[in-house]
């Protein structure tokens, strides 16, 4: 009679075991939480992200500065991802180097002393010439992009070390001979320019191009440095015989200064003959286009260079892009204004103010629309179909009925039916 005890105490041996090793796995459990939450509070902080400075040389609001901010930030995203971008405008437009690089080296000084930019991107001639003169001090070890530098040489760069980037170059030529080319009844260039300097070595530069087109039964004329009421009227009289390079307007005689735009519009609507420019802040306010250089383009092209310097790859290993990445642009409604079909300018053109078809512009839905249509009538004619193949089923079915009780009626003699 002792096996029901033996039973009985095997079972309470067996509860007693499973009893301590559900106690041992509450334990266990609580001292890995403890360890994981003590990790997540005592551990090392991950590290933070790369720090790109983006010196610009001008103001917020200038639209050259504006496209090449929308540059950078079409590669680095928005908000910087994973990278900590800090703009700094110079503002040399309104206050010249002279004046302003002192101050804003120590500004600068102040800011940046305590933790270094992994980056600079130098966006411009004066930011350029600003680190030339201040990066020992300011900044001894950090890698530079550039891009929007002028008249781009080696020998300008010789100072510095560790750096890349993009010049900036207009395309005069280019841009004329596309002008000429879409107005063949042209045979007079109105150049527009004003009082300041990089207006008047624009048309310097515009002056080595002469005897090329002058060949080529071309006549120029310089409306150079009027006010802007005179401007207009010379502005005018010109007719379709007429071509007008805007090589900017910026500052009156009398030092009435105008925005990138505000004067390109003082230009366009003064005017019936076709404008062009070299920069792509004149267009969309009255301007047919040109081979346009470009804010935009020069701070993403600077931007690409900066990603993989940050990523890991060696300055060095990324040579400076001599060529200017200009793009053919061109304004949808000055187009269609002078009778230029989009098939006579360039391949790959940019062209803004494009109207928009109906089908351009709800091409989802349209697209939708189709296929929902394409599938009712896909079912319908499969319906058709299958009614048409059950009623000629039906028609055979009756003619068969028909022949065979034909048959059974008219028989004389007797018809025997087996069921199987």
């Amino acid at each position: 009679m002792d096996f029901p005890y033996a039973m009985d105490r095997h079972s309470a041996f067996r509860a007693f075991s499973l009893r301590k090793a559900l106690a041992f796995f509450c334990c266990l459990t609580l001292l890995l939480g403890g360890l994981l939450a003590a990790g997540k509070v005592h551990g090392a902080p991950p590290p933070p992200h790369p720090r790109m400075l983006v010196l610009l040389s001008y103001h917020q609001g200038y639209a050259w500065t504006d496209d090449e901010v929308r540059g950078i930030l079409e590669i680095f995203g928005e908000n910087g991802a994973q990278v900590d971008i800090a703009f700094e405008y110079m503002d040399t437009k309104r206050f010249p180097p002279e004046h302003s690089f002192a101050p804003l080296a120590e500004i600068l000084k102040q800011r940046y002393a305590t933790r270094q930019p992994d980056l600079l991107l130098l966006c411009d001639d004066n930011a350029l010439d600003f680190i030339k003169q201040y990066r020992q001090t300011l900044f001894p070890d950090v890698p530079i992009v550039f891009c929007g530098i002028n008249n781009l040489e080696p020998e300008r760069l010789a100072p510095l070390t560790r750096l890349t980037g993009v010049a900036e170059d207009f395309d005069l030529k280019s841009t004329l001979e596309m002008a000429l080319k879409l107005h063949p009844q042209a045979r007079q260039v109105v150049t527009v320019s004003d009082v300041t300097a990089s207006c008047k070595a624009n048309l310097q530069r515009l002056r080595k191009l002469q005897p090329f087109f002058q060949r080529l039964g071309v006549r120029f004329l310089e409306l150079s440095d009027l006010e802007p009421e005179a401007l207009q009227d010379r502005l005018r009289q010109l007719g379709e015989e007429s071509i007008v390079l805007h090589l900017g307007y910026f500052r009156s005689p009398q030092g009435k200064t105008f925005a990138t735009r505000q004067g390109t519009r003082l230009v366009t609507e003064a005017t019936r003959a076709p404008v062009y420019s070299v920069w792509d802040w004149s267009l969309g306010h009255g301007i047919v286009g040109g081979r346009l250089a470009s804010g935009f383009y020069q701070g993403r092209a600077a931007a690409c260079m900066a990603k993989e310097i940050l990523a890991g790859k060696p300055v060095s290993d990324i040579p400076i892009q001599w060529q200017s990445p200009n793009q053919w642009m061109f304004d949808a409604r000055q187009l269609k204004r002078f009778g230029i079909q989009l098939a006579q300018i360039p391949e790959q053109s940019v062209v803004v103010n494009r109207e928009i078809s109906f089908f351009e512009r709800n091409r989802p839905y349209v697209l939708s629309a189709g296929a929902v249509v394409l599938l009712l009538s896909v079912a319908t004619l499969s319906l058709a179909i299958n009614v048409l193949a059950r009623r000629r089923a039906e028609q055979r079915l009756k003619e068969s009925e028909r022949r065979y009780r034909a048959l059974y009626e008219e028989a004389t003699e007797g018809i025997l039916i087996f069921d199987e």
